[in-house]
């Protein structure tokens, strides 16, 4: 859905906060900034379909968009430090993707809304949100205890201090926890959930004065434990469903290994972004409908020139294999899609 808050100027977003209407049905909802360039092809999206919005599965289908947050179950979202705010250019619209879990019941009217609080002078810090995620995921139909690691490096910038992380699984997930290692390999914990619970999901902020100064040669090491065993399947019309195989998968009944972190930089708007990310660029083609080369294109076309490296090393696996999916470009070019996180 697209809405238009008239920002007819650069606008400093403090908060946003969503409200789901139909909490039953209500899985997640995801929010964009899509920036003028961005308009276009978003609007045509609108316009094509008949109902209200568009439908996507997946990603939102924004090229170029700013990610400034979203919902799950048990999310608050309190205003951002002072001094801190998400940058939205003059003109951008908001895209809220929202994805309904059917199998909660029959489908009823909906209602979510979206609250925004803005600032009228630029802030000291520009906020950015990076997905750190392991794609690669395979849970063993019947395991109780399925563990995976991954290691994901970043690329930093002066000034650069991290100051939250929000994790995410789906209905199988057991635990999660996230860490910092330096170049020197001493290592900090940033966030563990022992316990993960589907309707208890948090973003977590540090406290003030303790943002997190990340340097060069520092990675993450993200580690997601999975329940699959026949006493922790999810319910379909009141039963348990038969223990199977589970990859990543935006469905709820698949699985994600997923942690958002929150970092900031000082704001020079000579240094904003001119493009997307590598990341961005994968979520993009994540959103085309197989076999789609003009879309992969227009994703392509939008890269920052400073990614552009990063990019063709994985278009080039991406081709290589005649991939025409995610889960082709997840099996086979898992090297060059970490390697984005990265960057």
């Amino acid at each position: 859905f697209i809405a238009e808050p008239a920002l007819d100027r650069e606008t400093y977003l403090r908060r946003v906060r969503v409200v789901p209407g139909a909490t039953q049905l209500v899985h997640h909802v995801i929010l964009e900034a899509a920036p003028p360039a961005a308009l276009a092809a978003v609007e045509a999206l609108d316009a094509a379909d008949p109902g209200p919005g568009y439908d996507c599965y997946g990603s939102t289908r924004v090229i170029g968009g700013i990610y400034i947050g979203g919902w799950v179950p048990g999310m608050s979202k309190g205003v951002l430090e002072e001094g801190n705010a998400y940058i939205l250019p003059a003109g951008s619209k908001i895209v809220m993707q929202v994805h309904y879990n059917l199998l909660a019941g029959a489908p009823i009217s909906d209602l979510t809304t979206l609250e925004l609080i803005t600032q009228d002078q630029p802030p000291r810090f520009a906020m950015r949100s990076q997905f750190l995620a392991n794609p690669g995921i395979v849970i063993p139909a019947g395991a109780a205890n399925s563990t995976h690691i991954v290691e994901i490096p970043i690329s930093t910038r002066p000034g650069m201090e991290l100051v939250g992380t929000s994790p995410h699984m789906h209905l199988r997930g057991k635990s999660q926890r996230l860490e910092l290692i330096r170049a020197d390999d001493s290592e900090t914990c940033l966030v563990e959930i022992p316990r993960w619970d589907f309707e208890w999901q948090r973003g977590y902020a540090f406290r003030q004065g303790a943002a997190i100064a990340l340097s060069p040669g520092d990675r993450f090491r993200l580690t997601c434990v999975y329940d699959n065993s026949a006493s922790n399947q999810p319910l379909v019309d009141g039963q348990p469903i038969e223990p199977r195989e589970v990859r990543w998968g935006d469905g709820t009944l698949d699985e994600m290994c997923l942690n958002t972190i929150t970092y900031r930089e000082p704001y020079d708007p000579s240094s904003e972004p001119q493009g997307l990310t590598c990341l961005e660029v994968l979520m993009c083609f994540d959103g085309c409908p197989d076999s789609d080369r003009n879309c992969d294109l227009a994703c392509y076309g939008a890269v920052d020139p400073a990614q552009r490296d990063l990019v063709d090393a994985f278009v080039d696996c991406y081709m290589t294999n005649d991939c025409a999916g995610r889960d082709c470009a997840q099996q086979n070019c898992l090297d060059q899609i970490l390697a984005c996180q990265g960057g």
